[in-house]
């Protein structure tokens, strides 16, 4: 019998301009029980990827945590991720601050890590055909989607295992596809469901990959999930399950998973991000007819054979919906265009580029004005150091919402 190997990566942020009270609440109600917990089961090997933002927090109040992220990735059992390091939509920003925040990570994790970052997480999951190129520069070599991208390029539930090549003109990327029967069953369904689920994927006459790929604040920061998690020992009990079945069930890093395992072949993915997102982004009219089309299709039982067929808009949608997301972003782009080589300059531009004040999900966003507050801030601080120097008033006439 083959083994099933599970790579589990997570991801955890909070976004510029958030409260300190809510980096607080989160690290201790989450991030510091999530490493306390997994540090006891050194078998369980995980990708973990912390946004920039949260990172200078961390530093900056709670360094010895570092230290202990450092120890697990010396042992073997952590493999770092790389990203936009304020947390940027990388398709929606200029390609030099996409390499440059890149970059910025990519250092961070070498000198307190040190460890080379060999793949990133995608803010929000959003994809774009000609990435694998846009981010070629900073030398990663693999990124993680929903199962729905590979769905949306038309391959069928049992292509969902292991990992793909995609590539834009000829910039390769590996791609690996979180499950969203597992993103739905962790930490939400009893450990020994997400066992039995697990074992569904067994393959007699081979070894599988399955990924797990989201968001750490489910581990006790979304609503009832501290208690579920830690209280009542759900993440132990889980991690004790891990162990317990090992005969057949492995962790694997994925930058190991690319190393020991070919490639399940090639894809050529659309633009998308995940199904909740693509709805969130259509204007309001469309997204109430798209809810009842699809509701028409679950009462006659069509829906989930025809849901790869059914995508709502583009994340960029959320900048004609609100114009002050598009203010924003056009006021970012403007100034990115006039910046100088200054470290101090660059870096509030792409704090301006934290994608949470741009667009709205469940919690928020662009509804949120200490996140837009946050966002203009950093531009002004931005535009006073670029004028650093001239003492001149200067106009100039242009396209500013072009």
């Amino acid at each position: 019998m083959g083994y099933l190997n599970l790579v589990f990566a997570i991801h955890s942020h909070q976004p510029i301009g958030n409260f300190d009270h809510v980096f607080r609440k989160a690290f201790d109600e989450c991030y510091r029980l999530f490493i306390d917990a997994v540090e006891e089961f050194p078998n369980f090997r995980f990708a973990y990827h912390l946004s920039g933002p949260l990172l200078e927090w961390i530093e900056r109040e709670e360094p010895r945590y570092l230290d202990r992220l450092r120890k697990l990735v010396k042992r073997g059992q952590l493999e770092m991720l790389s990203g936009g390091f304020y947390e940027p939509i990388l398709a929606s920003i200029p390609t030099a601050d996409a390499i440059g925040q890149l970059d910025m990570m990519n250092r961070f994790i070498k000198e307190k890590f040190d460890q080379d970052a060999k793949g990133f997480w995608l803010t929000e999951r959003i994809w774009t055909p000609e990435l694998p190129m846009k981010i070629a520069p900073a030398g990663l070599k693999y990124t993680f989607v929903d199962d729905t991208h590979f769905l949306y390029a038309g391959l069928e539930t049992n292509q969902l295992f292991g990992y793909r090549f995609t590539e834009s003109e000829g910039y390769k990327l590996a791609i690996f596809p979180g499950l969203k029967e597992l993103r739905y069953s962790i930490p939400f369904k009893e450990g020994e469901e997400v066992i039995k689920l697990l074992k569904n994927w067994i393959d007699p006459e081979r070894d599988v990959i399955v990924s797990y790929a989201d968001d750490g604040e489910k581990f006790g920061v979304w609503p009832g999930t501290y208690k579920w998690v830690y209280k009542k020992k759900w993440l132990r009990e889980f991690l004790q399950l891990l162990e317990e079945n090992s005969s057949w069930l492995r962790m694997i890093l994925p930058s190991e998973a690319l190393e020991k395992y070919p490639a399940e072949g090639r894809i050529y993915m659309p633009t998308a991000s995940y199904e909740e997102m693509l709805k969130w982004a259509l204007p309001v009219p469309s997204g109430k007819k798209m809810m009842e089309v699809i509701q028409r299709l679950e009462e006659t039982g069509l829906y989930e054979e025809s849901q790869r067929f059914i995508r709502g808009g583009l994340w960029d949608n959320f900048l004609v919906k609100y114009p002050e997301s598009n203010c924003m972003h056009k006021k970012m782009i403007f100034l990115s265009s006039k910046a100088r080589e200054n470290n101090e300059e660059l870096k509030a531009i792409w704090r301006a580029q934290c994608n949470c004040g741009y667009w709205h999900g469940l919690f928020g966003g662009i509804y949120l004005p200490h996140l837009r507050h946050a966002i203009y801030q950093n531009l002004i601080e931005a535009q006073r150091i670029l004028r650093l120097g001239s003492d001149q008033v200067a106009a100039e006439v242009f396209d500013f919402d072009r």
